[in-house]
């Protein structure tokens, strides 16, 4: 709330309004941590970074992931159990999920357990609209859409300028609105396609 204040007073309401304030993430950078330092933030129902920093010269240093907490998303009820009338409804990642098929369920589940074993400090985080999978940042964002031409969209944090984009498989997003981030958007519909995302996928993380 704090920060919250802060951004609204050193730049704009604005400002203030457009951030998603339930995403925030909070990095400490140090020298070094103790066991109670990475005890202390798993106490703590917050998204928390411990990230260490080695310093080998002036204009070379190494940052290296020690802790990630990933704050466990809860589900508010309105009141009355209704919605107000004239305000559509966005399905949420999960409820997309609840209505995919069997091959689409494999399709994403493939995709997750592949990012995941690039690395052990790879991190997952379930977002209202989205997965995210992130180092120090995010990477690779993913939504599901079961209905009309059930697929999974990606979102990579790579340069377009710098792949060669296909029509029908990936295209530069970087100046259109679209869930998560990342400025390549990929549309995976079949494990041929997710076969090509995964040589994407390498360059993004």
């Amino acid at each position: 709330a704090e920060f919250q204040l802060l951004v609204m007073e050193k730049i704009s309401k604005t400002a203030a309004k457009a951030i998603d304030w339930s995403g925030t993430r909070l990095i400490c950078i140090a020298a070094d941590f103790n066991k109670y330092d990475e005890h202390a933030v798993q106490q703590i129902n917050r998204n928390i970074n411990l990230i260490r920093y080695k310093l080998f010269a002036d204009d070379m240093y190494m940052l290296e992931l020690v802790n990630a907490v990933v704050e466990n998303s809860t589900q508010h009820t309105i009141a009355n159990g209704s919605v107000s009338s004239g305000k559509r409804h966005t399905r949420t990642q999960r409820e997309q999920l609840s209505s995919a098929s069997p091959a689409l369920l494999s399709l994403y589940e493939q995709l997750k357990s592949y990012v995941l074993s690039l690395s052990d400090e790879v991190q997952f985080k379930e977002l209202k609209l989205y997965d995210a999978f992130h180092l120090i940042r995010n990477f690779l964002c993913v939504a599901v859409y079961p209905v009309t031409d059930p697929h999974l969209r990606l979102w990579l944090k790579i340069n377009p300028q710098h792949i060669q984009l296909e029509e029908g498989f990936s295209r530069d997003v970087t100046h259109i609105g679209h869930w998560g981030t990342g400025d390549v958007e990929l549309i995976v519909r079949d494990e041929h396609d997710l076969d090509k995302a995964k040589l994407l996928i390498e360059n993004a993380w």
